[in-house]
This record gives C-alpha cells, sequence and structure tokens, in this order.
C-alpha cells in the first residue's frame, strides 16, 4: 500500500544538514502524539495504518509481517482539505527499519517520497471519511471509522507482534560505524556500488578545515557536530568505512605536485588512499575529489602517481605505482594536470617530459606518432616560485612571464612554440594525455643560473636555496663573492664549492623539496611559548641554528643532501652550509 510522502521533517534523528546527512539513525521510542488512528490493511503479508498526529501532520506506518530485509516503513507527511472537503495529503519523508546480514538499522530517505492518498477520493469531516459529500455535511454512516486496535498505539519502531524495538543490537547506539556501513551500502548490488556510496559518504559529509576534532578519531570526524576535516581526516575516515566491509584500503601520505609551481618545490604534506575493488588496484584523493566523476576519484596508480608521490614509509602497503621512485624522480617527471586515462602511458610518445626545459627561440616537441593537440597558451608566472607560512607581507612577486594564446587545434607528430619571454609558461593539451605543464627557459642553462641569482630575494627562503644551489652549479668565484653579503661566517669559495660537490651537487638542475623549517622555542615572562629569534654569540656564531633546509639531490646511500639556510635577525636568509638529514 502506498501513500503520498511529505515535506522533509526530521523526527528522532540527529539534526544534520542535506550536505553530509548520516543515513542511519536511533529512532525514538517514545509513544506519539497521535490523535486519531484508521486501519487501512490488516493481511498475511502486511499491517498498514494512518495515524494524525497535530500540527497537520499524519504518519503511515507499514508493518512487513513477510519481510525480506526492510522490516517497517513509516512515511510522514503534511495535509490539509479542499473546498470539497476532500483529504490532500502531501509529499514526505520516508523511514525505513532494515535487515543487512545481522544488523538491524532505521534509514531515513534523502529525496521526498511521493505516494498515493487512499483517502483522496472520500470527504473528510471531524476525522470520519464518508463516501458521499452529502453524507459527510450530514455527517451521515460514515465508511471508514477510528480503529481501536492497540497494536497501531505505540511507536512504529516497535513491533506489533511482540511491542519489542525492531531496532537491535549495535544499530540502537547513534555512532555505531558498522551500521552507518550498512545503512550506506544495504541497497547496492554490487561492490562497485558498496565503495561508491563509501566514496560519496566521505566527499559529501566534510568540509576542508581543520576543526577542534582529532584527525585520527574516526568517531568524533563523522558524528560531531563541525564535519570538518583536512587531508589526513578525510582519508582515515575512507580507509575506516573500506575496511568494515572488507575491501584493502590503505592510507598513504607524501608530497604532491598539481601547479605549475610544483615543478620547483614540492614537500610532504598531504594524504590520500590505494583501494582495491574487485581484484583492480585504485589510488584516490578522496579530499579533492569533488563527487564520483572527478579525476581524482578511483584512477589508474600509474596516471595518479603523476601528481602524487607516496612516502613509501609502511613496508606493509604494496603501492601500485613504481614503487621503487624517489621523490627527486618524482620531481623530474611530467607534471600533467588534468590527467586522461592512460595519461601516463601515453606521455612516453613524447620526447621531452621533464617540466623545466632549456630551448633558445623555440621549443619544440616531437611524438613518435600523430597526436591530436587540442591547445597551447602561456600562462602568467611570479617569482619567487615558492612562498611559505608568514612569508606573504615580506616577500613580493614579480610577473616573469605573461599569458596568452600560441596556437590552435592540430593533427601532429611535431609541434614548435616560439618563445618570446626569457621565462615561458606553457600548457600544452593533448588528446589522451591531458595538458602538460612546461617552464621553459630561452637562453643557456648558465643563464638560467645566473637569472636565480639576479632575482634573488633575501626575505625567501626557498628563493635563496636556488641561488646559492645556482652559484655551485656556476663554479665561478666572482659569482660567489655577489653573494658574500648573504654567506655565513668563516665559509669562503673553495669551502663552499668542497661542500657542493661532497654532497652531490651535480644532480641538481631546477627543483627543489622536503623543506624542512628548524625552529627553536622557549617560555616567555608570561609563561607563553614562543619562537626563539636567531641570535650571535660575541664571536659572530649563531647560538642555535634557525632556518630553513631543502632537499635537492638523488639519494646516495640511503641519505639525501640538503641545503640549509640560516634565519638572521633582520627576517633575511643566508646560505649556512651542505650537509644532509642531520638536524
Amino acid at each position: 500500500m502506498k501513500i503520498i510522502g511529505i515535506m522533509l521533517l526530521l523526527v528522532a534523528l540527529p539534526v544534520f544538514s542535506q550536505n553530509g546527512k548520516i543515513p542511519y539513525f536511533v529512532p525514538s521510542s517514545q509513544k506519539p502524539d497521535f490523535n486519531h488512528v484508521y486501519l487501512i490493511n490488516d493481511s498475511d503479508e502486511t499491517l498498514v495504518f494512518l495515524r494524525f498526529i497535530n500540527d497537520h501532520r499524519c504518519e503511515e506506518i507499514t508493518y512487513y509481517l513477510k519481510p525480506d530485509k526492510e522490516l517497517a516503513t513509516r512515511i510522514e507527511a503534511t495535509y490539509s482539505f479542499n473546498k470539497k472537503n476532500q483529504l490532500i495529503v502531501y509529499e514526505g519523508v520516508k523511514q525505513s527499519i532494515i535487515r543487512s546480514d545481522s544488523l538491524v538499522f532505521a534509514v531515513e530517505d534523502a529525496h521526498p517520497t511521493a505516494l498515493e492518498n487512499p483517502f483522496s477520493s472520500y470527504y473528510f469531516r471531524d476525522f470520519k471519511f464518508y463516501d458521499k459529500r452529502v453524507k459527510s455535511w450530514l455527517k451521515y454512516q460514515p465508511i471508514i471509522t477510528e480503529s481501536n486496535d492497540k497494536r497501531l498505539t505505540h511507536s512504529w519502531t516497535q513491533s506489533p507482534i511482540t511491542g519489542e524495538s525492531l531496532v537491535t543490537g549495535p544499530c540502537t547506539s547513534p555512532t555505531n560505524l558498522n551500521c552507518l556501513c550498512a545503512a550506506l551500502t544495504y541497497d547496492k548490488t554490487s561492490f562497485q556500488e558498496k565503495a561508491d556510496a563509501i566514496g560519496e559518504f566521505v566527499i559529501d559529509r566534510f568540509d576542508y578545515n581543520r576543526g577542534d576534532t582529532a584527525q585520527t578519531n574516526i568517531h568524533g570526524l563523522i558524528f560531531g557536530k563541525e564535519r570538518e576535516a583536512v587531508c589526513e581526516g578525510y582519508s582515515r575516515v575512507y580507509k575506516d568505512l573500506m575496511q568494515r566491509l572488507n575491501f584493502k584500503t590503505d592510507y598513504m601520505s607524501g608530497a604532491v605536485r598539481t601547479d605549475v609551481y610544483d615543478i620547483f618545490y614540492s614537500g610532504h604534506s598531504h594524504a590520500w588512499n590505494q583501494t582495491m575493488i574487485q581484484g583492480k588496484t585504485y589510488s584516490l584523493d578522496i579530499t579533492w575529489a569533488k563527487n564520483l566523476k572527478d579525476q581524482w576519484y578511483l584512477m589508474e596508480p600509474n596516471d595518479f602517481q603523476i601528481s602524487h608521490f607516496d612516502l613509501n614509509e609502511n613496508s606493509k602497503i604494496n603501492n601500485a605505482g613504481d614503487s621503487n621512485m624517489t621523490m627527486y624522480d618524482f620531481m623530474h617527471q611530467p607534471l600533467i594536470n588534468p590527467i586522461m586515462d592512460g595519461g601516463f602511458f601515453n606521455s612516453k610518445a613524447i620526447d621531452k617530459t621533464v617540466p623545466f626545459q632549456i630551448a633558445q627561440g623555440t621549443f619544440t616537441l616531437n611524438f613518435n606518432r600523430t597526436m591530436m593537440v587540442n591547445r597551447v597558451i602561456r600562462q602568467e608566472l611570479s617569482y619567487p616560485f615558492v612562498k611559505f607560512s608568514g612569508e606573504n607581507g615580506q616577500v613580493a612577486s614579480n610577473i616573469i612571464a605573461k599569458s596568452g594564446a600560441v596556437s590552435k587545434k592540430a593533427f601532429t607528430n611535431r609541434l614548435e612554440i616560439q618563445l618570446p619571454e626569457k621565462i615561458n609558461n606553457i600548457e600544452i593539451e593533448i588528446e589522451g594525455i591531458g595538458t602538460l605543464h612546461y617552464v621553459v627557459f630561452n637562453g643557456t642553462i648558465e643563464a638560467f643560473y645566473q637569472y636565480l641569482i639576479d632575482h634573488k630575494n633575501p626575505a625567501s627562503p626557498h628563493s635563496m636555496a636556488l641561488a646559492f644551489l645556482a652559484c655551485a652549479k656556476l663554479n665561478d668565484p666572482n659569482v660567489f663573492n655577489s653573494l658574500k653579503a648573504h654567506v655565513g661566517e668563516g665559509i669562503n669559495f673553495k669551502s663552499f664549492m668542497k661542500q657542493a660537490r661532497k654532497f652531490n651537487i651535480d644532480d641538481f638542475t631546477f627543483s627543489t623539496f622536503n623543506g624542512s623549517h628548524h625552529q627553536s622555542y622557549t617560555w616567555d615572562a608570561n609563561s607563553k611559548l614562543v619562537a626563539k629569534r636567531p641570535k650571535k654569540n660575541q664571536h659572530g656564531k649563531f647560538e642555535n641554528f634557525i632556518g630553513y633546509s631543502f632537499e635537492y639531490s638523488k639519494p646516495h646511500e640511503r641519505q639525501t643532501s640538503k641545503i640549509y639556510l640560516n634565519e638572521n635577525e633582520d627576517s633575511t636568509y643566508s646560505f649556512y652550509k651542505f650537509d644532509v638529514n642531520s638536524w
């Protein structure tokens, strides 16, 4: 038997917004405050009745006496009468009690439910139903009268046979994660549908922000009032819920590259997942995915590894991409965003894939087969390439590349792009690959290194790191002397180059990664923890190291070389030393 749904009215639910709404809840066992009740159907299959509550609200309760999955349903609707005294029931919310495996839980339909009104052809007066309007006016011989059946007077969540609650066991707790998973997937028939239900829930549940809830507190993140998480929280919640449904799912963390500025720097600051669905392994960034059709949801691992580098810290996790990739390799592979399915494999058809290139006048790409180039454009680029938190007020950005269209769609095996500026930020969209990002310097590699030195910003640690790495690559005492004002005490050109060679300066080309801010703290007069300021002793030496370090080399004997920059008292940065991870 069907009835009409309603405007959304939350009954005994926790109050959540529609966005990120919990699909499982513990209904109230309180006796309903109804005024009139009518038995609609009483058979071997179903028991159906209609109750009028108050404030023009009514509810239809259906019990399935030979249930498969659905044990009972309740539709709460609003009602009114037309000018002929006929009952009008509006759209409403449908709630169901579901059995899934060993769990019994209550869920609410997210959309208003339209149901047939069994009384629409009758005339309604003083809560009695008549088959003719004149009989309604005369109050003569009602055809449907109120029921005094005691089975119809208790809470809808109680069995009409035993009077006991239909929702039992762990699902009587409003924060049971197994019941939440069951509620999300009870009507899903395939593994893919179940995985998608979890993915959609996590995407919709949170807004990106670091609230007061710890990112490892799964219960707090899901059931708390804030509904906020950062990438760690998104990824840990996704892993927890997927594993409860027996999907092998891993939590991954490391570095990401999606923007042209990431060509020159990236650090370990993000989290994502790897999962297996029906024997196939996928990588996904549930934080970035806006919906299930987003490119960041369920990607081929090699395509995903173009933008995400896993730290490989957990030996139990088998990275489905290239598990031997190093951070240095990651920074020197193509930068493709957005990437098309199979983009990683198809990018091998291009002769130049490193995202930073040197050319003179014209930048040329050759393909080993004819490919469809959809568009080529130049984009704006600013220097310094990287800013860290707290630098925005002191590090000014300078525009070093302008935007503009370059060419139209072409089916070709060779692409020639004129370089009008010293530094060119170029995007190339190729069918079957995606959008490749290149920064092309118009000149020689030596001229590029000199450019980094000439455009140094002493208030930017990344700019100064690039300047001194470029100085070491040029191996010129005159260049070193031009930077002498930004070099620590006791360091001359000879000792500078000796350190640089010892710590693999030959590996450096254009990128740094894994920056670290080294900071000491102390208690002030008000017992407040504050950052120490750089301070020199009587011999002009800094008493403790405060500043930044950046990696720039391949791993050598499992160690990666770093450049260290001291933070000075005036918030500028000077060269401290080359070394490995020694702080």
